[in-house]
């Protein structure tokens, strides 16, 4: 359809001259043209072509009016349809100079922006009153323009029916006749989203702006050629070159560390890249250590488009590093010299008590009844020195987490017996009942042997400590340990039962009759130091380190402990250890019995101590034929004199580990091993190195038995007689 078809209404009047269009029906065909009656002149011809000619050019024009109708009809349908609203504006002279607008069509999408009806719209014959009053000046000067002539495009505000203001953008074409600008053409587009897009870019684009000058990093943008283009502050003072320096660099071809260069390779390549060093600056005499991550930047199809660099100033963290080495460096030596003070302080006190709870036991036994009370009170007095020294030699190694564990299976029934056995002497001298309740069956735990030892002796004791009269018991059972995610007020008292599987656990049980403890006092029980009866009043010796030891200890062996009391009435602690049920093919070792199978045997003594030399003889003598020396020299050819002379070797070797001139024990045990006939002869560790994790260093040196001092006359012997047996 050519919608540039003259107006068909001219072309009528044009070209219709005589003829009346509206007497011809453009629906009928054209008359056949009349005979002539005889007689009569022949018809004109050409004024019946004409005829034709004309019907067929009106029934031409017909069709191209109703096709422009139909056009006009679907162009308004369309604009009704579009977001975007047209409006046709009527221009007039008015009074002053100031034309006169007047809305003459308006298309429905523009009475829906508005949130009015079309007849209200088109009945006010203008929109201005909808103009959000702020910016009516702009819709005025908008108008002026265009009848000067000027195409114009304003934003502004629309309130709508619904007192919403809506951004629109309105596009207006004048359209120019002989008298001037009469009409002029619009269409107003809605806005609003993308005004809140644009506000919203800018608000973070000043966000962005603001850290980019603000951010305590240095940033810095760079091409897809690696070129710096933008640079803020603290990048400058960081590197310490000047900001026209910075942009423009080639950080590929102007930067001199291969591995940065390689970082911004990576961030172009792969996305991202990494760099921590000594940045050299190339156009400042500065060297700055710097973490810098850089970042590549892409377009939706994934071409690169440049990147980011962000730069931290690391030299407070490198200063603080070289002091938290400096500081772990000063510690690892403290604890060294703590170590070794620890380790020389247990080993000159021990060996003093050696000789005095050694010879307060020779003279108990050997002295008449009637005199015995002063070596007994002798040997009290050095064991509760021995006690005070162990308790705080293990509370330094367990707070400061070096004790070491050693975790065997065990018979716990059968190891709580055999040590209440040891306990009775101090059960008996206060005339109390000390009682074991264990179950026939055995129940497994794997725990540290000594300590375990440590967490009994502790618990009894102070049990018979704090009992004047009535009884301790001691229990042993089978328990049910609670869910990880029970509380533990929710969880039962552990009950005697089969139990198997993860959460099957054996319960130690230490009740007594004796003064019980406060309920005040409760909370403070497990404290360092802390004791119910403190100061010039306490009722009781001690250090107040047991019960601190104690739970240091349960802790470890990831077992649990509880403690109930009512003061006069008594306290019970119960200790809880997983269990290992049936442990197939892992029995533990029986405990061997302390009595002596094989006297008569030659011992050689390694110790350079006088008083332990005599304490050593005077416990041996009536057993075995022994020799003594106080060095490793003396110690070597002494074993070397028992061999030529056809005699036998030495049956057995008790060995001290710091011996008289600097000497090692640890050093002497492989040259007596060298020596002929004495690669199995047993090597006894006598020692005041007596601290967690020395006995289990000297047996995996080599040496078949382990005693620290200070010992006793049985535990010398019975150490000695196991060494044998065990050497067959």
């Amino acid at each position: 359809m050519d919608t540039r078809a003259p107006n068909p209404d001219s072309r009528a009047t044009e070209r219709t001259g005589a003829a009346n269009p509206a007497s011809e029906s453009p629906d009928e065909p054209p008359d056949e043209p009349p005979v002539d009656p005889p007689g009569q002149l022949p018809p004109n011809h050409e004024d019946d072509a004409e005829r034709v000619r004309l019907r067929k050019e009106i029934e031409h024009l017909r069709e191209e009016n109703e096709s422009l109708r139909d056009a006009a009809t679907r162009y308004r349908s369309l604009i009704d349809l579009t977001t975007d609203a047209a409006y046709d504006l009527t221009v007039s002279d008015a009074d002053g100079d100031a034309p006169h607008f007047a809305l003459t069509w308006a298309s429905g999408s523009f009475s829906r922006l508005i949130g009015i009806s079309h007849g209200r719209l088109m009945a006010a014959e203008d929109w201005i009153e909808h103009v959000h009053p702020v910016d009516r000046s702009l819709v005025h000067r908008h108008r002026e323009h265009l009848a000067a002539g000027s195409r114009m495009v304003t934003e502004y505000r629309i309130q709508t029916s619904s007192a919403r203001d809506r951004w629109v953008c309105d596009y207006g074409q004048p359209v120019h006749a002989s008298g001037g600008v009469r009409r002029v053409h619009g269409a107003v587009r809605e806005i609003t989203h993308a005004r809140h897009y644009d506000r919203a870019m800018r608000a973070n684009r000043i966000k962005y702006k603001h850290i980019f000058n603000q951010s305590p990093l240095g940033i810095l943008h760079f091409d897809a050629e690696s070129c710096i283009t933008q640079c803020n502050d603290n990048l400058v003072r960081i590197v310490g070159s000047s900001r026209s320096d910075l942009i423009g660099l080639n950080m590929i071809e102007d930067l001199e560390d291969e591995a940065l260069i390689r970082a911004v390779i990576d961030a172009l390549e792969h996305g991202s890249g990494t760099y921590e060093g000594d940045y050299a600056s190339v156009t400042a005499d500065k060297v700055t250590p710097v973490r810098v991550l850089f970042n590549s930047i892409r377009s939706e199809a994934g071409d690169v488009l440049g990147g980011v660099g962000i730069v931290e100033d690391i030299t407070d963290r490198r200063r603080h590093e070289q002091e938290l080495i400096r500081a772990r460096d000063e510690a690892e030596t403290m604890n060294r010299l703590k170590s070794a003070f620890l380790a020389n302080m247990s080993h000159e006190i021990r060996t003093p008590l050696t000789a005095i709870i050694g010879f307060a036991d020779i003279l108990t036994d050997e002295l008449p009844v009637s005199h015995r009370r002063i070596p007994q009170l002798i040997e009290q007095s050095g064991k509760r020195l021995l006690d005070t020294l162990n308790s705080v030699l293990d509370l330094s190694m367990l707070q400061s987490g070096e004790m070491e564990l050693n975790r065997t299976l065990i018979d716990v029934a059968q190891h709580v017996e055999d040590h209440v056995d040891l306990m009775h002497p101090l059960s008996d001298n206060k005339g109390l009942d000390l009682d074991v309740d264990r179950p026939v069956r055995p129940c497994y735990a794997r725990l540290d042997e000594g300590a375990l030892d440590r967490i009994l002796s502790n618990l009894i004791g102070n049990a018979i400590k704090f009992t004047d009269e009535g009884h301790v018991t001691v229990t042993v059972r089978q328990v049910l340990l609670p869910r990880a995610a029970e509380a533990p007020e929710q969880v039962d008292r552990p009950r005697e039962t089969d139990i198997v599987g993860p959460r099957a656990g054996v319960a130690i049980q230490v009740s007594d009759t004796g003064v019980g403890i406060s309920e005040e006092f409760l909370p403070h029980l497990f404290d360092v130091f802390k004791q119910e009866s403190a100061g010039l009043k306490r009722t009781h010796e001690g250090s107040g380190l047991g019960l601190a030891i104690t739970k240091h200890l349960v802790d470890e062996l990831d077992g649990t402990i509880e403690v109930s009391s009512q003061k006069n009435e008594g306290s019970t602690f119960v200790v809880t250890f997983p269990a290992v049920h049936d442990p197939a093919g892992d029995q533990p070792e029986p405990r061997p019995k302390l009595h002596r199978h094989h006297p008569g045997r030659c011992i050689l003594v390694v110790e350079d101590t006088p008083e332990t030399q005599v304490l050593v003889e005077r416990i041996l003598e009536p057993h075995h034929d022994i020799d003594i020396v106080a060095t490793s020299e003396d110690a070597i050819a002494a074993a070397r004199q028992r061999r030529p002379v056809g005699e036998t070797p030495y049956d057995l070797i008790l060995m001290d580990i710091h011996l008289e001139g600097g000497g090692s024990g640890l050093d002497l045990l492989p040259e007596v091993r060298s020596l002929p006939n004495y690669a199995g002869t047993p090597i006894v560790a006598m020692t005041a190195f007596a601290l967690s994790g020395d006995r289990q260093r000297f047996l995996e040196a080599g040496f078949d038995a382990y005693l620290g001092k200070p010992f006793t006359a049985d535990q010398l012997l019975a150490v000695i007689d196991q060494a044998l047996a065990a050497n067959g």
